[in-house]
């Protein structure tokens, strides 16, 4: 009975190592779309692309996506109506340890598009951080999107109106 209680112990360490594993979950991956060309043997053609233009910017909120659970992030907008300023603050979130971008994209009533970036290398993105930036009066739609494991999330694209 003696040499089991080893063994059985043993047994139990290597289980309990085995299982322990990483115990975040990670985010479903999107799959990238890829395009595949084909070439004729025909005689060839030359194909000019088609000229590239910006698009223009939209005031119009779109879609916005829910992070997985166990990637929360919380982040806060304020803004203040005499001085026409939008306050964009990280308030942190179970994903603090692996963020590492936060993007804000401010598209003013004057179609002015204004990109304000911070990324999280040597721990620069810290809980009460904010970005705080002019906006215009009129609508001012305000977007944004944190980069998590490698993955970009919109979380938030909402109107800000400053009469």
């Amino acid at each position: 009975m003696k040499p089991l209680i080893p063994i059985m112990l043993f047994c139990l360490i290597i289980g309990v190592l085995l299982g322990s594993g990483c115990s975040t979950p990670t985010p479903p991956i999107t799959p990238t779309p890829t395009q595949t060309t084909s070439q004729s043997t025909t005689a060839p053609t030359s194909t000019i692309p088609p000229p590239t233009t910006s698009p223009v910017p939209s005031l119009t909120p779109g879609p916005t996506v829910t992070v997985p659970a166990g990637f929360d992030t919380n982040v806060g907008i304020t803004w203040n109506d005499v001085t026409r300023t939008i306050f964009i603050q990280y308030n942190g979130g179970m994903s603090q340890i692996l963020l590492q971008r936060i993007d804000v994209r401010i598209t003013t009533a004057t179609k002015r598009v204004l990109i304000y970036s911070k990324t999280n290398e040597e721990g620069q993105i810290s809980t009460g951080d904010i970005f705080k930036i002019q906006g215009d009066r009129g609508v001012n739609r305000v977007e944004v999107t944190v980069t998590i494991n490698g993955i970009s999330y919109k979380i938030v694209d909402t109107i800000v109106l400053f009469k």
